[in-house]
């Protein structure tokens, strides 16, 4: 369970739109709210970077004075603390997320170099290589900087976040039937059980390849041993997700489970937008690295072209149970 929540600011509106997140999340798990600034070094030349320091502390100032007015709003029934940092935003944003215990890191995925760089150099890039945490990624809707705080915290031109404020939430949570997968299956079910949300399973197969060689020796089996083999896929990933099911319900978290046949980021994506879920839950690879499950894969693709927040949980390294749920690991099948 999440002890604190810790949402990353740069001083932009678009950083801000993290805010209505981290405020649900923290008012809604009663746990500390932190607003994080850092100073980043690199733009200050010359050492003239206490002004830097100065405008970071005038404008965590002006939040603070804003959220102590707002006090009727049913989001702000905690007081947050406030915290300025001065270095590289993404060490300096690790450092402080991994001396909290238990802390669940909320930002925006927008950066300086831009939403298509958000995994090979801005700051969000660098914080899901470099923090073995949970971290929880939305790419805003509305590009307008044009909002008051108010009208942020009222997510006005954020579809995605003001279906997030409402009660009634879903989750969606994409597993690919590996042990490590199951990494997020934890804080999903632990998120589900605070909100009171439903959670949809899904797993994905790939078809049976009708060749034996690439494309070089084509229909190889026979329509009815395709059909067998598909059956066979199917039938392994239902008894997974059986399994997954029986975990769920184990915490009191009501659960719908889906198996689906195709490409992983086409059939997540147009499951996705059947079901309209509120939030969607990802392991990552190993430590050290974002992994097959970000680069050029399902997580990455749907960081670049979904509105809705993205919890990405770090998987354990290879050969280590401690953190996953052991239902891959306990079906000899896979």
């Amino acid at each position: 369970m999440f002890n604190s929540v810790i949402v990353s600011l740069d001083g932009s509106e678009l950083s801000e739109k993290a805010l209505p997140y981290a405020l649900k999340l923290a008012n809604t798990l009663k746990v500390k709210l932190t607003l994080l600034r850092v100073v980043d070094v690199a733009d200050f030349p010359d050492f003239t970077f206490q002004r830097g320091l100065e405008d970071a502390n005038e404008y965590l100032a002006y939040m603070k004075k804003f959220l102590a007015y707002e006090r009727e709003n049913p989001l702000l029934t905690i007081d947050p603390d406030f915290e300025v940092l001065m270095g590289s935003p993404a060490e300096e944003i690790c450092r402080y997320v991994q001396k909290e215990a238990g802390a669940l890191l909320v930002m925006t995925t927008h950066g300086r170099t831009g939403f298509s760089r958000l995994l090979v150099g801005s700051v969000a890039g660098e914080v899901l290589r470099k923090l073995h945490l949970p971290v929880l990624l939305m790419r805003p809707f509305g590009l307008k900087q044009t909002h008051t705080l108010q009208e942020l915290l009222d997510a006005q031109d954020e579809p995605y976040a003001r279906t997030f404020l409402e009660d009634g939430i879903r989750l969606l949570v994409p597993l690919d039937q590996t042990a490590r997968s199951e990494a997020a299956l934890e804080p999903a079910f632990d998120l589900a059980a605070s909100l009171h949300a439903p959670v949809n399973l899904a797993t994905v197969f790939l078809p049976p390849e009708n060749n034996l060689y690439g494309e070089s020796i084509a229909l190889a089996f026979s329509p009815e041993e395709m059909l067998r083999r598909e059956e066979i896929s199917r039938d392994t990933a239902s008894g997974y997700l059986h399994q997954v099911t029986h975990l769920a319900h184990a915490k009191g978290v009501e659960t719908q489970a889906e198996v689906l046949m195709g490409d992983p980021y086409v059939r997540i994506t147009e499951y996705a937008a059947q079901i309209e879920p509120d939030l969607i839950v990802m392991a990552t690879h190993a430590r050290g690295e974002v992994g097959r499950l970000i680069f050029g894969s399902v997580a990455n693709k749907l960081l670049q072209n979904t509105h809705l927040p993205v919890l990405m949980v770090p998987a354990p390294p290879p050969g280590n149970k401690a953190a996953v749920a052991g239902v891959a690991a306990d079906n000899t099948t896979f």
